[in-house]
């Protein structure tokens, strides 16, 4: 997470959504804009790659599908792993409607080729598989959070592949053990290493609707097993915890970006969990010191280390409505309680920071406007 790594304002596609999900390896930054038309093909989508010289990014290549089409939304998740790329494409339609595909790109040099399409070996219409995807070495993760298992529609999961250049193989499916209709598990994944985090932010706690949860699973062989299930202590209905995750070796931290804190509505959170031995426990609730009421802080996180990033989409700045912020928190060592080391500015900037994460974020839609309109997000299918 480095505070340099900024590149210049660019409006791509009519929607300008570039930066819809951005991802960061090295000198390497990879950004999303699944709003992107694309030879006249809407909501095609595409993929900014962009490179470091010093202290100065400058743009390496575009990437797009080699079969892409419209509403495809290519780039809707990305992440990058030195020299290998992987952006879904949630809208892909292979036989049916929607169910979706990953793009697995690889460099040469300063090229980027594409190597191969992965897709879901028990596909089916509305998977919405690559909405999340996340990379880790030879192993991808990809969501695919309105998965039906069996009869439980909407239930979600995840699909774990391993490979490399262009052959690339299914390894597990990830289901949660306890998982209902509706759960959305797969919204959000994240891997590092042998260990991958994957977000349920619709799943039901008792009479909590919609309080969230996350799932850790670790590998041992070739075979994925459930370690823990991971929900917020103090969690209530309709927190949405689980809607954005993030893991660097034993650390996870978990975005509720729909969590009221005290009278703010929708303020939003997110929660530090450490790993010692094989039992995760919750080390801190992190809330903005400046926050304020549908700010949605904890609708995207990352974590390297000892240093987490948490960003607030909707916080006003200013005068500015909805100009949203990313706060981050430090620790001396990954079980202790981060603290803040800074607080953003209230000066726009035309050369907005390039947040490094592998999870997507969901985006409510609203209209900007100078007085807030305070609302629960709603649910939604379609990100």
């Amino acid at each position: 997470m480095d505070a340099s790594a900024e590149t210049s304002w660019i409006r791509c596609g009519q929607w300008r959504h570039f930066g819809i999900s951005v991802a960061i390896s090295g000198d390497t930054i990879v950004v999303g804009n699944h709003a992107d038309m694309v030879d006249n093909n809407s909501s095609q989508g595409s993929a900014y790659v962009f490179v470091r010289n010093g202290t100065t990014w400058t743009q390496q290549q575009k990437l797009t599908a080699s079969d892409g089409i419209a509403n495809d939304v290519f780039g809707r998740g990305v992440d990058i792993d030195g020299d290998t790329i992987i952006a879904g494409a949630w809208g892909y339609d292979l036989g049916s409607t929607n169910q979706g595909a990953a793009y697995i790109f690889t460099r040469s040099g300063t090229v980027w080729t594409e190597r191969t399409i992965l897709t879901a070996s028990d596909a089916s219409a509305n998977d919405f598989f690559g909405q999340s995807v996340a990379l880790s070495g030879n192993t991808a993760i990809i969501g695919a959070y309105a998965d039906n298992n069996g009869p439980v529609g909407d239930q979600g999961s995840a699909y774990i592949f391993v490979g490399s250049g262009a052959n690339w193989t299914e390894q597990q499916r990830l289901v949660a053990s306890d998982g209902a209709a509706s759960d959305i598990f797969g919204y959000s994944v994240a891997i590092s290493g042998e260990t991958a985090v994957v977000g349920a932010y619709q799943d039901d706690q008792g009479a909590n609707s919609d309080q969230g949860s996350a799932y850790v699973y670790v590998r041992s062989g070739t075979t994925w097993t459930e370690q823990q299930k991971l929900i917020a202590v103090d969690g209530a209905a309709d927190d949405y915890f689980g809607n954005a995750v993030a893991i660097d070796g034993n650390a996870v931290v978990i975005g509720a970006y729909s969590d009221d804190i005290g009278a703010n509505f929708t303020q939003g959170s997110a929660y530090a969990y450490n790993r010692s031995g094989s039992t995760w426990t919750q080390q801190a609730k992190l809330t903005a010191a400046d926050g304020e009421e549908q700010d949605y802080f904890g609708s995207s996180v990352a974590v390297d280390g000892t240093t987490v990033i948490v960003g607030a989409f909707f916080d006003t700045i200013g005068t500015n409505a909805l100009q949203g912020s990313a706060h981050v928190f430090a620790t001396t060592n990954p079980a202790s309680t981060p603290t803040p080391t800074n607080t953003p500015t209230a000066t726009p900037t035309n050369t907005p920071t390039a947040t490094p994460t592998a999870t997507p974020t969901n985006t409510p839609t609203a209209t900007p406007t100078a007085t807030r309109q305070i609302r629960r997000p709603p649910r939604q299918r379609r990100p």
